[in-house]
């Protein structure tokens, strides 16, 4: 049996994919494992009220979040306790909120809020983004059609040239990190997160770098060469990812 993280619905046939909200479906064991989390309906910071886990990554979970004083549903990152006493990883984590605090763009996903509270969670408060991951489009929809895939790509092109005009190179840009609504008109409307990875261009050269040549960081299928071997990259890295996205 397969749940839908969203709305709870179960399904028992093949289905991938919520008849009702259209929310990629989860294992009901998954769905289970979300009773034995500490954090949920737990108060984050005396603002935010966690509700349930959206999803997980490589350093930490998403979570759905109200920030009760204005009743504002939130998507909020909680590092993993683990990695919490890892300075080089708090600081990479931190960075993602410094690096998306910098841009004002329609195309990335806002950040509001970051920290650490009271029980030692360091914490990413974000813009809900309520769409399907570009991963998800392509496994529902097949290959998309060359119109569709220009609309795509020209708002991941132009969230990412927003991010270079910034000083940011993203690092990890996948059908994963974009995520696809519905904007105006019905038309298809692209948000691009997750600058976790992201790499302030000039940081290196200050004292407390963060990366190092010969240290990798990435997803490996949509890395540029100089990525892969560990070297310094610049915006042309982003450019090689987007078309791999491309092509995928």
């Amino acid at each position: 049996m397969r749940v839908c993280p969203k709305c709870g619905k179960q399904f028992t046939g093949e289905e991938r994919f919520c008849s009702r909200d259209g929310t990629a479906l989860v294992s009901a064991s998954a769905a289970a494992g979300q009773l034995g989390d500490p954090l949920i309906n737990s108060l984050l910071r005396g603002r935010y009220r966690i509700k349930r886990r959206l999803g997980e990554g490589g350093m930490g979970s998403v979570y759905l979040a109200v920030q009760e004083t204005i009743d504002r549903r939130v998507a909020v990152k909680v590092l993993r306790d683990e990695f919490t006493k890892q300075v080089g990883t708090v600081r990479r984590f931190l960075r993602e909120a410094l690096a998306c605090s910098k841009l004002d763009h329609p195309n990335i996903v806002s950040v509001f809020d970051f920290g650490r509270d009271d029980q030692g969670h360091y914490f990413l408060v974000m813009e809900l983004v309520e769409g399907a991951s570009l991963i998800d489009v392509i496994g529902k929809a097949g290959r998309l059609s060359v119109p569709r895939s220009v609309l795509i790509l020209d708002q991941v092109l132009s969230a990412a040239a927003a991010a270079h005009e910034g000083g940011i190179v993203h690092r990890d840009l996948k059908p994963e990190n974009v995520i696809c609504t519905s904007g105006r008109g019905n038309s298809e409307h692209v948000k691009v997160l997750d600058f976790g990875l992201a790499k302030i261009v000039g940081e290196d050269r200050k004292s407390g770098r963060l990366t190092q040549e010969g240290f990798v960081v990435g997803t490996p299928e949509f890395m540029s060469p100089e990525q892969a071997w560990g070297r310094q990259v610049d915006n042309r890295s982003d450019l090689y990812s987007i078309g791999v996205i491309a092509y995928e």
